[in-house]
């Protein structure tokens, strides 16, 4: 008899412990439920109309726990790729008339592009920026982005960031005289992109 009350008593257990995990399971699928349900856009982002302009919305303010959406694109390679890379290694080119196509359309769709340093003070400002303002990323120093890239940019007026990787010299990389003409520009920016990384061994 003894034994069988200490088998009801553990089967009893389990059905608590067991009902009390499905419980928490229904709660976690609830929220996230909710979570989905409320677009980021809405919730986290205060905007304002301007006047007789139905697509424009300005950003107008943000509070602790708010979020702001501002985008970044990266670059690599601004150039047709060679023949002999793989469709990975493919993938990190775009062509010159095809960038150029890509800043006009953010120039008609009023995007300003800036320095990652100037975004970083509106964060650290915890303030929104007047405009529709994204940053221009180039990875590595890879060399034509002075040949390729520069020109287009400098012609457009147009901010971009560079990050360097500080381990490569010669060949398919910009020169340190090529740097100092960019940051001397007032339209690059110029940061650390580590001192070097596997994916660039087919430089070499």
């Amino acid at each position: 008899m003894k034994l069988d009350w200490l088998k009801n008593r553990h089967i009893l257990f389990d059905i608590i412990v067991g009902t009390l995990i499905i419980i928490v399971i229904i709660l976690l699928d609830i929220f996230i439920i909710k979570l989905k349900s409320n677009p980021a856009e809405d919730k986290y982002i205060k905007t304002e109309q301007a006047p007789g302009d139905e697509s424009a919305k300005i950003p107008i303010a943000v509070s602790a726990g708010e979020k702001v959406f501002i985008p970044i694109l990266n670059f690599h390679h601004i150039d047709k790729a060679p023949a002999n890379l793989s469709n990975f290694n493919k993938g990190f080119f775009i062509e010159p008339d095809k960038f150029e196509t890509i800043l006009n359309d953010l120039i008609k769709n009023d995007y300003r592009p800036v320095f990652m340093s100037e975004i970083v003070q509106d964060l650290e400002a915890k303030r929104l920026p007047k405009e529709k303002i994204m940053a221009i990323t180039f990875d590595d120093g890879n060399e034509d982005f002075y040949t390729k890239a520069w020109p287009i940019l400098q012609n457009l007026k147009i901010k971009s960031n560079m990050y360097i990787m500080t381990g490569v010299r010669g060949k398919n990389w910009v020169t340190p005289e090529q740097i100092i003409e960019l940051d001397k520009s007032g339209l690059v920016e110029i940061g650390s992109h580590t001192v070097w990384h596997p994916l660039s061994l087919w430089h070499v």
